[in-house]
């Protein structure tokens, strides 16, 4: 199976653009269910999403058998044969955008490919939880602040049962334990902002607690967002020179300190 995508940037006149199209290609050597491929396509796909923090889409598909080459009349095999594939489980491409990645394939190589999978597969809950914004833009700020705060609290309470814990704890000690493996790497205090930031997932959640104001919520969901991309980056072996001359992109939004 093959799929790829394209990014370009926006056609003017009297202006050149370069394009771009990105393939990913799985090939096996059992036939496998159609939905095997689809996973692990959405997994890269999804890592792409993270980098750019922008909804991407599939261009297009194609599946090829090699029971099922390409022949002219006569029988002979001239290549392979590779057939589109229309399928709704895919999303498609949603117009041209700037896209600006926080780390490329060269960050992290094979190896960071194969760390993305097995985080994938252990923190799934808190990543699906927190990633849903980036293709689901018209949420409330209330609602990008509970997502944001129950995917923190996933990867928090997985950090703590892969060590041997487990137990329940507290929203906050689930952020402190992120924060503690990327501290030197944040603009900010990581104590401070596992504080502040459960405050104001409570204020959120609690029908008796202080309304805060929009500039305070948004504020707080770049920071979150921050904490989470860096913690991924780390996790799957991007270096601490590649992130930190990215966190430009990361503190966009950030009020000033």
């Amino acid at each position: 199976m093959a799929a790829s995508g394209q990014f370009r940037g926006r056609c003017q006149a009297g202006l050149t653009h370069l394009e771009e199209i990105g393939s990913l290609r799985t090939s096996v050597q059992q036939a496998r269910p159609w939905t095997d491929h689809l996973e692990r396509h959405r997994s890269i796909h999804k890592l792409l999403e993270i980098s750019a923090w922008k909804p991407l889409g599939f261009q297009r598909t194609e599946v090829m058998h090699k029971q099922d080459p390409k022949r002219v009349l006569s029988g002979k095999v001239i290549g392979e044969r590779r057939s589109s594939v229309k399928t709704y489980s895919l999303p498609a491409v949603q117009g041209d955008s700037r896209l600006e990645f926080l780390f490329a394939f060269q960050d992290i190589g094979a190896s960071g490919v194969r760390r993305w999978i097995r985080l994938e597969n252990e923190f799934s809950r808190g990543i699906h939880a927190f990633t849903f914004s980036i293709r689901h833009r018209g949420t409330s700020l209330d609602g990008l602040i509970s997502d944001s705060g129950i995917g923190l609290e996933e990867i928090g309470h997985q950090i703590d049962t892969l060590r041997g814990g487990g137990n329940r704890r507290g929203h906050h000690a689930h952020l402190l334990d992120i924060a503690h493996e990327v501290d030197d790497l944040l603009p900010f205090d990581g104590t401070d902002w596992a504080t502040e930031s459960t405050g104001v997932y409570n204020d959120v959640k609690h029908a008796d607690r202080p309304d805060p104001a929009a500039q305070a919520l948004h504020a707080m969901l770049i920071k979150n967002r921050l904490v989470f991309r860096v913690w991924l980056a780390r996790r799957i072996g991007v270096s601490d020179s590649a992130i930190n001359k990215g966190t430009w992109r990361l503190k966009r939004g950030l009020p000033d300190t």
